[in-house]
């Protein structure tokens, strides 16, 4: 590829909260950036916070390295000025297109292009159930998704959802990938050392999610408790960051007495290498928009128990 022939393709900014592993919407985010460095973009990735693991990215990446607040009332002071340095990246690396995931980062990015009048395109992502959004953020999705030059939905459900209940006629559906290549290099990588002994549980039951209210892990636990009286034998396994119900999670493995039955792995950055030693994948999530961790399932052939 020329430096010519690379010059007159767009600059693409991908923003989003951060790129750690155990996000769906993170790991989409750097396949798209990789997909678009490789195919010769000059594609910026920017992100608000740091995080000790990160997807693989090999594009140009930034971040404003901000530290980590879960309370959105100290979140406020500090979005004006997130706001102007998201449109001062745009404008110092000569952005043609901004491409945002997630609510947080799509309304900073659509407020940046209001306030400062940009000519450059701007997409947002919608990537879950918009019914469960709370009501200051559909008020504020409302209010900005209008003004992007395209919102895009994970599944046609969500894409309804944002034309029937936001009255949005700039919507469109791009359902979430799965690089196959990676698949299969990541599926023949051997377990960690401390978890071989997967190898040799049967049957293994594996779900993924971190552990917060959306994934209802409860539910799946209370399952495999009526399956482990029928299958003493059986393992169920659960990847995924140790979220805000750990410790409720942890107390209803503790009372149904499956201490040595379930276990608790965290976050892992290679997902299919554990999924390919699985008889079953398990969701339990009570809402979702395109679940990735179902299509990772999918990727090594695993058959799937859900909620619908």
């Amino acid at each position: 590829m020329t430096d010519a022939a690379t010059s007159k393709k767009p600059k693409v900014l991908i923003v989003t909260g951060v790129l750690w592993i155990g996000g769906g919407a993170e790991r989409v985010a750097a396949n798209l950036g990789n997909h678009l460095t490789d195919q010769g973009y000059e594609t910026h990735l920017l992100t608000f916070y740091e995080a000790a693991e990160k997807f693989p990215y090999h594009g140009i990446y930034h971040s404003f390295n901000e530290p980590a607040k879960k309370n959105w009332w100290h979140k406020l002071p500090n979005i004006p000025l997130r706001i102007w340095k998201i449109h001062r990246y745009a404008k110092t690396h000569k952005i043609d297109v901004v491409y945002a995931f997630l609510e947080e980062a799509s309304f900073y990015t659509l407020v940046a292009k209001r306030l400062f009048f940009w000519r450059r395109r701007v997409i947002v992502s919608v990537r879950n159930n918009t019914d469960r959004l709370g009501k200051v953020f559909r008020i504020a999705s409302k209010l900005l998704y209008p003004s992007a030059d395209s919102v895009v939905a994970v599944t046609r459900a969500v894409e309804h959802q944002l034309q029937i209940n936001w009255g949005l006629t700039n919507t469109t559906t791009i359902y979430n990938s799965i690089h196959m290549e990676r698949v299969e290099q990541q599926v023949g990588q051997p377990l960690p050392s401390e978890y071989q002994w997967l190898t040799d549980a049967s049957p293994l039951i594996i779900s993924i999610g971190r552990l917060i209210q959306q994934k209802g892990q409860w539910h799946l636990i209370r399952a495999f408790a009526t399956v482990h009286e029928q299958h003493p034998e059986a393992t169920l396994v659960i990847i995924g960051a140790l979220g805000e119900y750990r410790k409720e999670i942890q107390q209803l493995i503790a009372d149904c007495q499956l201490t040595e039955q379930i276990h608790l792995l965290g976050s892992q950055a290679n997902v299919h290498q554990f999924l390919a030693c699985a008889d079953v994948f398990a969701f339990s999530s009570l809402w979702e928009g395109m679940p990735n961790t179902m299509l990772e399932a999918l990727s090594v052939g695993l058959p799937i128990i859900s909620t619908d």
